[in-house]
């Protein structure tokens, strides 16, 4: 994702139906930003867990592990979600500057 301002902007969508309907997530991923304005970066791991039943995905809970950023990059920010069976995650830029987002999750599963 490219964000230009501060605007919440989904950045990646994970379908909970893609191993069964039903089970339990978890999830570990990155989020990588740059922001091509000032030259500025930020890293960023989280680790969640997440339940789906009969078609309805609910987030059991959310640990952000590690913000490593630069001074410019103080209020991008992001931010995970289960909304109907879709595991979410939203990325947040800085008013003014162009920053490119790259997000990525591995998961485990069991029913």
């Amino acid at each position: 994702a490219t964000t230009t301002d501060a605007t919440p902007t989904t950045s990646l969508t994970f379908s909970l139906a893609t191993p069964r309907s039903d089970g339990v997530f978890f999830i570990e991923g990155f989020v990588v930003a740059y922001d091509i304005t000032d030259t500025a970066g930020g890293s960023y791991s989280f680790v969640s867990g997440a339940r789906t039943t009969a078609g309805v995905g609910i987030e059991i809970g959310t640990e952000f592990k590690d913000v490593l950023e630069e001074a410019a990059m103080a209020t991008a920010d992001f931010s995970v979600s289960v909304s109907g069976n879709n595991f979410i995650i939203t990325v947040v830029g800085i008013a003014g500057k162009t920053i490119h987002w790259n997000c990525y999750l591995t998961y485990r599963f069991v029913s």
